[in-house]
């Protein structure tokens, strides 16, 4: 099951073809995420900028 928040409210999903686009949309965002340790140094990089 897959919940998206819209402006307009919660949506539910079941059907397995939405959840298979939402899974490869969901590990395309995770690949690209920076690790733990790197995304504090860089929101601490970006502070200091302010």
């Amino acid at each position: 099951m897959v919940q998206i928040d819209t402006g307009h409210g919660s949506a539910f999903f079941s059907a397995e073809p939405l959840l298979k686009q939402r899974r490869k949309r969901y590990d395309l965002v995770a690949s690209s995420a920076l690790p733990p340790a790197e995304s504090r140094d860089f929101i601490v990089e970006l502070l200091q900028e302010l």
